[in-house]
C-alpha cells in the first residue's frame, strides 16, 4: 500500500529495529519494530517491546544502522522498552496517550521479513484494527494493562500481525498512540500493551505524553476521571507556601472534578486532614464583568455578597468588603472555569488580569497567600484545531504554571495516590487496608468519578477506619511489650 497522507506520520515515525549480528548464511538475527515518541536535542527516543530487545540482544540493537541503547525496560508482563538513538534522520514524533479503551479504532505499521528464508530485507505494511477486551498481565514486579485486538484486512495473508511487528504503535489520529503491539512466540494474535504502563518503569515518561485536552473528561462523558495528583498538588502548594510572585495555574479538564475537594488537597498539609473542616475554593466568573483586574474583584464581591444580607456601596467599599472576608483565611484558592472555544483567544488577557488581581491582594495588609487556578475545557469531544498551538504560546507567559490535563483514572494512578501520602499520615494507616479500599472502589466496568473515590475514602470513613485499626494494633503491641 502506498504511503498516503493518512499513513505519512506513521511511516516517518515507525522504524525497523534490526540486529547487527548475522549467521553464517548472512541472515540477520532478529527484527522488531519501534516508533519515535520523543526527542531531546540529537537524542531520539523510541518505544518498542522488551522481548524484542531480549531476542536481538541489547548490544546488537540497530535502528537505520545506528546503535540503540536501552534507557528503561519492563519484563515479561510489562512488555515495553524505551530506546535512545543519536542523530536519527527523517523522523516524526507520535505523542503517547493514557486514554484508550475497547472498540477504539487504530492504524499501525509494522515491519516483517520480505522473505522469511533470507531474512535480509525488512518491509512494512499499514494495517487498520480495533481494540477488544481489556487484559491485565502480572509478574513478580509489575502489573500491566492492555487490550486484545483484531486487524481489519481484505486479504487473508494479512489477517493477523506478523513476526517482527512487535513494537508497532496502536495509533489513533485524535488521541495519539495508546498501546504497543506485542506478539511473542506461540501467541498467534498478540496483545496491545497500554503505553500508560511506561510511567510505571520510567519516572520521566510524562514528557512523551500528549498534553492535549483529548485526554480530558467532558460533562457528558462516563469516564473515570483523574484529577491533580500529589506531584501536581505539590506544585500548587509551593507558591502558596513560599509567597512567590502571583502565579496562575492552568489545567485542562472538566469542571465537575473541581474545585471543592481539590482545595482540600492544596490547602491542607498533610493531606488528608482528619479532624479539620476543609476550606473550599472560591469559584469566580470574572468574564461576566470584563477582562481586567476589576472583573475579578467584581466577581469576588458578588460571590461574597450573595451569602451576605448587607449590601455594600460600589467601588473601594466593595474591595474592602472582600478584603475583610479574605483576612479570615491563611491561604486561599480561586477557581475560574474557561471555555476553550469561547474564552481561548482572550485567555492571555484573563491570565494577566488574574495576576494583577493576585498582586493587588498581596499589597493589601494582612492578606492571605492566594493562587488562581484556571480550568480550560472543551465543549465538544475535541479541542479547537488551534488550541495546541495557542497552548504552546501561552505557556511562555511569565507566572503561569501548566499542569497535566485531567484524564481517565488508570489502575497505576491508585498506586501513585497511595504512595503519595505523607509519612505522618502513613503512620496512622493500615497500608494494606488502604490499598484494598482503593482497589475496591475502582471498577473499570462501572463509571466512578475521582471525586466519588475521595468521598468514599473520607466522607464514608475508609481512612478513619484504617487509622483506628492501626491505633488499636499499636496499643496492643505496646501492652504486650509492657507485660
Amino acid at each position: 500500500m502506498a504511503k498516503d497522507a493518512g499513513n505519512e506520520r506513521l511511516w516517518r515515525s515507525v522504524k525497523p529495529i534490526l540486529s547487527a549480528k548475522k549467521d553464517d548464511k548472512g541472515r540477520i538475527q532478529g527484527l522488531g519494530t519501534g516508533f519515535v515518541c520523543g526527542r531531546d536535542g540529537a537524542t531520539v527516543y523510541l518505544l518498542t517491546c522488551w522481548h524484542v530487545v531480549q531476542t536481538i540482544g541489547a548490544e546488537h540493537l540497530r535502528v537505520l544502522g545506528r546503535p540503540a541503547r536501552v534507557i528503561e525496560h519492563g519484563d515479561d508482563a510489562l512488555d515495553l522498552a524505551l530506546l535512545a538513538v543519536d542523530d536519527l534522520p527523517d523522523i516524526e514524533i507520535l505523542p503517547l496517550s493514557a486514554v484508550g479503551g475497547s472498540d477504539l479504532s487504530f492504524r499501525t505499521i509494522g515491519y516483517f521479513w520480505a522473505d522469511d528464508k533470507k531474512q535480509n530485507v525488512a518491509t512494512w505494511r499499514p494495517l487498520e484494527g480495533q481494540l477488544g477486551a481489556e487484559r491485565g498481565d502480572t509478574s513478580e514486579r509489575y502489573h500491566a494493562t492492555g487490550w486484545e485486538f483484531k486487524i481489519h484486512v481484505k486479504d487473508e495473508v494479512f489477517d493477523r500481525i506478523r513476526d517482527g511487528n512487535s513494537g508497532a504503535p496502536v495509533f489513533n489520529a485524535k488521541i495519539g498512540v495508546v498501546a504497543v503491539i506485542s506478539k511473542k512466540v506461540g501467541d498467534p494474535r498478540g496483545i496491545a500493551v497500554a503505553v500508560a504502563n511506561l510511567k510505571t518503569i520510567y519516572r520521566d515518561a510524562d514528557q512523551f505524553f500528549a498534553q492535549a485536552p483529548a485526554d480530558e473528561g467532558s460533562s457528558s462523558d462516563h469516564w473515570i476521571v483523574k484529577t491533580l495528583d500529589h506531584r501536581q498538588v505539590a506544585k500548587l502548594r509551593r507558591p502558596l507556601n513560599a509567597a512567590d510572585p502571583p502565579v496562575v495555574a492552568i489545567v485542562e479538564g472538566c469542571t465537575k472534578d473541581c474545585p471543592k475537594y481539590l482545595a482540600d488537597d492544596v490547602l491542607l498539609d498533610p493531606w488528608p486532614g482528619f479532624d479539620e473542616i476543609p476550606p473550599d475554593a472560591t469559584t469566580l466568573n470574572p468574564t461576566r464583568y470584563g477582562e481586567d483586574e476589576a472583573a475579578f474583584w467584581a466577581a469576588l464581591y458578588h460571590k461574597y455578597a450573595a451569602g451576605d444580607s448587607q449590601q455594600v456601596a460600589a467601588g473601594d467599599q466593595k474591595r474592602e468588603a472582600c478584603c475583610k472576608w479574605l483576612r479570615k483565611l491563611d491561604r486561599h484558592l480561586f477557581f475560574v472555569s474557561c471555555s476553550m472555544e469561547i474564552d481561548g483567544w482572550r485567555l492571555r488577557r484573563l491570565i494577566r488580569a488574574g495576576q494583577d488581581f493576585l498582586a493587588e491582594l498581596a499589597r493589601q495588609p494582612m492578606m492571605p497567600r492566594a493562587l488562581l487556578l484556571l480550568a480550560c475545557q472543551s465543549s465538544g469531544d475535541c479541542p479547537p484545531w488551534w488550541w495546541s498551538w495557542w497552548r504552546l504560546y501561552l505557556q511562555r507567559t511569565p507566572g503561569v504554571l501548566w499542569l497535566e490535563p485531567l484524564r481517565p483514572l488508570q489502575p497505576p494512578d491508585l498506586d501513585e495516590w497511595y504512595n503519595g501520602f505523607t509519612n505522618k499520615v502513613k503512620n496512622w494507616l493500615v497500608l494494606d487496608r488502604l490499598r484494598d479500599e482503593l482497589l475496591k472502589l475502582f471498577d473499570a466496568g462501572h463509571a466512578v468519578r475521582y471525586q466519588h473515590v475521595r468521598e468514599c475514602l473520607l466522607d464514608d470513613g475508609a481512612l478513619e477506619r484504617a487509622r483506628k485499626k492501626t491505633r488499636i494494633a499499636n496499643l496492643a503491641r505496646g501492652s504486650k511489650g509492657a507485660s
